[in-house]
């Protein structure tokens, strides 16, 4: 999505070489220069132009002889793409002005203030009930020494809660204006909440999704509670798909309900049957809100989608191995010196479609971009890429007993070490096995390992406990 960010953006081209490239091979930094226009690179590896370099790379890279009992059979995917670029992007957290337009693109009805500031004094007296049964909850439970910290988090909502009723109004005020990141409107009949950047201090995300009563299964209390999106629990299930809407009419439903909103720079890289169902008490199979097909959108540059599954799936686990074992000597400074503070993943957008139109829309990490840090680039050597990538396999050892099937030129945001504010998609070579739990991905432009686990997984600060 290109969008006018409000940062300043700065004088010069900024200088792209993240420590978080630099891991491992020894490489020197590629900058780019402002001057006049062209870009040049500085880098010790032999560099070759892309269309230059693609007839010479095979379709299949075979290495059988690496440490640790790991493999390489992986098929070579180069895309067709004459030129490479990098770009300037930074994350988009909406202004009021943006917000607006937004909303408005979304609904003709009235759209209201949502958040806890604006909240009726019916819903704080909702609130203050739901503390007091929680609080039963814990007395029945007999949670005595030990568990005082989970009284006094309900007592202290409490508090505030009351406190905020002292000027609540009556009803829920208008948005008139569009200061705040929460908001309530209808859509087909049904209530909506909007929320709109700034979910935490840490994490941005824009999410639609109909308001709790909405939640349950058509009719029916579903026992457990409602059902709040997950994409790990909406696999492709079309047994179960009750929807008379095809598969192909809720693309286009999608497709065309991210291009109302004003979002561009997206394509739509995968589409599924949703399998959210419930259950009635005749333990018989009904329908769920979501029930339907899920759509999603990754971020396209050049032709080429940043497919946030190649990089997300299974990828927690992965991810802290590697951060841990790439950055052992300064994990706990990262930690201490509050590094993580802005957590980050990659843009990706999921739309959830039934009969009912869109039931569902997540737009996780909206990025702006700002500018154009050097085109028509020259890419290290595919030998020299391959070397590296052997070098940093044999060289770790949390990499043992792996296949590596496929070796892809694509690209990635590479978010700057010591500003988490800069980020840049780069072109990488990424070379995966075949569920892309484990990969080595690495700089094409000046042949530095990119630490995954710097890139993708980060810890935050709960309770002074560091959560991992």
């Amino acid at each position: 999505m290109t969008k006018f960010n409000k940062k300043k953006m700065k004088a010069m081209l900024i200088t792209l070489c993240f420590a978080t490239m630099l891991v491992g091979c020894g490489k020197e930094k590629v900058e780019y220069v402002d001057d006049g226009g062209s870009s040049t690179t500085q880098a010790t590896n032999t560099a070759v132009n892309v269309t230059e370099s693609s007839a010479e790379v095979s379709d299949n890279w075979q290495e059988n002889a690496l440490a640790n009992n790991n493999k390489i059979n992986a098929t070579v995917i180069m895309p067709e793409v004459s030129e490479f670029k990098a770009i300037q992007v930074s994350e988009n957290f909406y202004d009021e002005a943006e917000k607006e337009a937004f909303l408005n693109a979304l609904t003709d009805e009235p759209v209201y203030k949502y958040d806890l500031n604006n909240y009726t004094k019916e819903m704080l007296d909702a609130l203050i009930a739901e503390c007091n049964a929680q609080l039963e909850v814990y007395e029945a439970d007999g949670l005595g020494e030990g568990y005082e910290y989970l009284f006094d988090e309900q007592y202290a909502l409490i508090e505030e809660y009351n406190s905020l009723k002292e000027n609540a109004p009556d009803e829920l005020v208008l948005a008139t204006e569009f200061d705040i990141d929460k908001y309530l409107t209808k859509i087909n009949g049904v209530e909506y909440e909007i929320s709109m950047g700034n979910q935490s201090e840490n994490y941005n995300e824009i999410i639609i999704k109909p308001t709790s009563e909405y939640m349950y299964v058509w009719g029916k209390d579903w026992e457990g509670g409602h059902c709040e999106f997950d994409e790990y629990l909406v696999a492709d299930n079309p047994d179960n798909n009750m929807c008379t809407v095809s598969k192909e009419e809720a693309e286009k439903t999608a497709a065309d309900f991210v291009e109302k909103l004003g979002i561009t720079g997206m394509e739509m890289i995968d589409s599924y049957a949703a399998s959210f169902n419930g259950y009635n008490d005749e333990d018989e199979l009904e329908k769920a809100f979501y029930n339907g097909y899920v759509v999603s959108f990754s971020r396209v540059v050049d032709g080429i989608s940043i497919n946030r599954n190649e990089y997300f799936d299974n990828y927690t686990y992965n991810a802290e191995v590697q951060l841990t074992a790439q950055c052992s000597e300064c994990y706990s400074d990262m930690v201490d010196t509050n590094y993580f503070s802005g957590g980050y993943g990659i843009e990706n957008i999921y739309v959830i479609v039934n009969d009912e139109g869109v039931v569902y829309f997540n737009y996780e990490n909206p990025f702006s971009v700002d500018s154009v840090l050097g085109e028509d680039l020259e890419l290290v050597s595919f030998d020299s890429i391959k070397n590296i990538m052997i070098e940093e396999i044999e060289s770790k050892d949390y990499y043992s007993n792996e296949i590596f099937t496929e070796c892809k030129l694509t690209y990635f945001p590479v978010r700057d070490e010591e500003d988490r504010d800069s980020i840049a998609i780069v072109p990488v070579w990424k070379l995966s096995d075949s569920d892309y739990s484990s990969m080595v991905v690495v700089n094409a432009i000046d042949g530095s390992v990119i630490n995954m686990g710097y890139q993708l997984f980060v810890p935050y600060e709960y309770g002074g406990m560091v959560i991992q």
